[in-house]
């Protein structure tokens, strides 16, 4: 007998990634918050390589009086985010990555996961927020047959994995 597979959500499509400069509970964001007039649809300035959430959580040894085995425990949790974006300073009505991200900006990153991007924002669907620092933005190396881009690393302060949106 063949063993069921779970269905699965494509990427294509299904993925959408704010800046929102407000959120009061990491835990709970509101879809008025989520929807306010200031939060900015980054997720078609990212790069196909441009969105590089990441992390680490250190080990701690717990060493015993004469034992011959060191033991570990898990130590802090770290967590990134990188990003690279498409840029355009002429037009600043399609450059708002760069624009809601300079250096020094402080807010959140919000990504919604495995749902169409066009989907509008609701209650209880599932968000990873990143609260972030802007670090400064690095002119990414031209190449030939290429987009101008930033690249630039957003310092990580609380975030939440998948918490539902309250209305």
């Amino acid at each position: 007998m063949a063993e069921p597979i779970s269905k699965s959500v494509s990427t294509d499509e299904h993925h959408l990634v704010l800046f929102v400069p407000t959120i009061a509970n990491i835990e709970a964001p509101t879809v008025a918050e989520l929807g306010a007039a200031g939060a900015v649809d980054i997720t078609y300035y990212l790069t196909a390589d441009g969105w590089n959430p990441g992390g680490d959580q250190a080990t701690a040894t717990d060493d015993r009086h004469t034992h011959p085995q060191t033991f570990e425990t898990p130590g802090k949790v770290s967590n990134t985010l990188d990003v690279v974006y498409v840029i355009n300073p002429a037009d600043p009505d399609e450059d708002e990555a760069r624009l809601a991200l300079p250096d020094g900006v402080e807010g959140f990153i919000v990504s919604r996961p495995a749902v169409l991007k066009e989907t509008a924002i609701a209650a209880a669907q599932l968000f990873d927020i990143w609260e972030i620092k802007g670090g400064r933005p690095r002119r990414v190396v031209p190449e030939a047959n290429s987009q101008w881009k930033n690249a630039q690393k957003l310092f990580v302060g609380n975030t939440a994995e998948l918490v539902a949106a309250v209305a």
